[in-house]
C-alpha cells in the first residue's frame, strides 16, 4: 500500500488543480453573482424579489440534472467508462436536451394550468420564460463537468470565462438599448449559455471515439446511482430555498429581495466549496478501486480542514467589511439589513466541515445516506422557516438557515463514520 500521506509533488499538484477548478468556480458563478447585485442595483424590489423567486427553482431542475446524468458521470464513468470518455460525454449531453426539455414543458404546461392560483400575474409570465430557457440555463453545468471528466479543468475554465464575458457584455448592451426587465434577463442567460457551449461542442465532435454507448443503458446506470442523488439534491434544494420562498409569502417580494441579497454575501464561499468538490469528486472515484481507506479519508479531513480555515477567514471579512461591502455592491440600498450579513456568513463555515464527510459517502456510493440527510435537513428547515420568520421576519429566516446546515453537517459527520467501514 502506497504511504497515505501526501508528498511535496502532489501537494503541488492539487494545488494546481485546485486553483483551476477555483478559478472556474469563481469565473462562472461570479459572473451570475454580479448579474445579481446589477439587477439588485438596478430593478425595482419588488421585481427582483420576483425573478429570485421564480429563479430559486433553478436549485431543484439543477438536483434532477446533477442526479440524473452529471453525478452519475462524474463517479461511474471514470470506473465503468474507462475508454472512449468522449463518445461517453455526447451520450450524457443527448441525456441533457432530453430531460432539460421534459423538466421546461412540465412547468410551462403546469403553468398554464395553474395560472390563476398565482400571484402577481408577472410571475406567470416569468415561469413560462424559466420553462423555455431551462435547458440551456443548465448547459454550462453539463459543459464543465464534463471537462472535468474528461480531466481537462483548464476548458471547463475557459468556458465558464467565456460564459461570464458573454453575459455581462449582452447585460449592458440590453441595458443601453431598451430598459431592463427580469423577463429579459433570462433572454440575456440563454444568449451567455449558447455561446459559450461551442467550444465544447466543437471539442466532442473532433475526438471521436470508436466505441458506441447505448442511449438507454447510460440512462439505466445514471437512474441505478443517480436516482438516490436526485431525491436527496430536491430534500436540500427546498431546505435551501424554503426561507425564500416563505419570506416571498409571509412579507412580500420586497423583503425577498432582501434576503436574496443576504444570501448573495455568502456566494463566493459557496463556489470555492462547490470546486474543491468539483474537483477531488472524480479523481476520489477513481481512486476507490485500490481500497485505500485510510489514505482516503486522510486526504477527506485534509480538505475539510482546508476548507473550514477558508471559510473562517471569509467570516472574519463578512464581519469587519459588512458596512462597506454593501455600500459597495448595492449602494446603500439595503443598509438595513447589515448586521444580518455575517450572521448568515457563518453557514459557509458549517458547511466548508461536511465537505470531507460528503465526498466520502458519494465516491463510496452510498447515496442513500445523503437522501437521509437531506430528509432531516428539509424537516427541520421547513419547521423552523414557518415558526421563525413568522416570529422574527428575516431574522428568522437567517437561523432558520444556521440550524439547517448544522443539522445536516452533524448527520453527515455520523453517517460517514457508520456508513464507511
Amino acid at each position: 500500500m502506497k504511504n497515505p500521506e501526501l508528498s511535496g509533488g502532489q501537494i503541488k499538484k492539487w494545488a494546481g488543480r485546485g486553483l483551476v477548478s477555483i478559478s472556474d468556480q469563481v469565473i462562472y458563478s461570479g459572473a451570475n453573482f454580479l448579474l445579481l447585485i446589477f439587477l439588485a442595483r438596478w430593478l425595482d424590489p419588488a421585481d427582483f424579489g420576483a425573478f429570485s423567486v421564480t429563479y430559486a427553482l433553478m436549485s431543484f431542475f439543477y438536483q434532477l440534472h446533477n442526479g440524473l446524468i452529471c453525478e452519475p458521470m462524474n463517479v461511474l464513468g471514470p470506473a465503468n467508462y474507462p475508454e472512449f470518455k468522449t463518445d461517453y460525454v455526447r451520450v450524457q449531453t443527448k441525456l441533457h436536451f432530453l430531460l432539460t426539455a421534459a423538466i421546461g414543458l412540465t412547468l410551462i404546461t403546469v403553468i398554464l394550468i395553474f395560472h390563476n392560483l398565482i400571484q402577481p400575474a408577472t410571475l406567470n409570465i416569468l415561469f413560462v420564460f424559466l420553462g423555455a430557457a431551462t435547458p440551456f440555463l443548465l448547459l454550462p453545468w453539463l459543459i464543465r463537468r464534463s471537462f472535468y471528466f474528461l480531466k481537462k479543468p483548464l476548458l471547463a475554465a475557459l468556458t465558464s470565462l467565456q460564459y461570464a464575458i458573454f453575459l455581462l457584455v449582452i447585460l449592458f448592451i440590453a441595458r443601453q438599448v431598451f430598459e431592463l426587465g427580469s423577463t429579459s434577463v433570462y433572454i440575456i442567460m440563454v444568449g451567455a449559455a449558447a455561446l459559450s457551449s461551442a467550444m465544447f461542442f466543437i471539442f466532442t465532435q473532433r475526438h471521436k471515439g470508436r466505441e458506441k454507448h447505448n442511449l438507454w443503458e447510460v440512462l439505466t446506470h445514471n437512474w441505478q446511482y443517480g436516482k438516490w442523488i436526485m431525491l436527496n439534491g430536491l430534500l436540500v434544494s427546498l431546505a435551501i430555498q424554503i426561507q425564500l420562498f416563505i419570506t416571498g409569502s409571509f412579507l412580500g417580494l420586497e423583503e425577498a429581495a432582501a434576503f436574496k441579497v443576504l444570501q448573495n454575501f455568502n456566494q463566493p464561499m459557496v463556489v470555492i466549496i462547490s470546486g474543491l468538490s468539483f474537483l477531488f469528486l472524480p479523481s476520489f472515484a477513481s481512486q476507490i478501486q485500490s481500497n485505500q481507506v485510510e489514505t482516503i479519508r486522510k486526504r477527506g479531513r485534509w480538505i475539510t480542514l482546508v476548507t473550514a480555515a477558508l471559510a473562517a477567514g471569509y467570516f472574519g471579512m463578512l464581519w469587519f467589511l459588512r458596512g462597506p461591502l454593501e455600500l459597495l455592491l448595492y449602494d446603500g440600498k439595503y443598509q438595513a439589513y447589515i448586521d444580518l450579513i455575517p450572521l448568515l456568513g457563518i453557514v459557509p463555515m458549517i458547511s466548508a466541515l461536511s465537505l470531507g464527510p460528503s465526498i466520502l459517502i458519494r465516491v463510496y456510493q452510498k447515496p442513500q445516506a445523503l437522501l437521509i440527510v437531506g430528509i432531516v435537513w428539509s424537516i427541520t428547515n421547513i419547521l423552523t422557516s414557518f415558526l421563525f420568520i413568522h416570529s422574527w421576519g428575516i431574522l428568522g429566516a437567517v437561523w432558520s438557515v444556521i440550524i439547517g446546515q448544522t443539522v445536516a453537517t452533524v448527520m453527515l459527520f455520523w453517517l460517514a463514520r457508520r456508513r464507511i467501514a
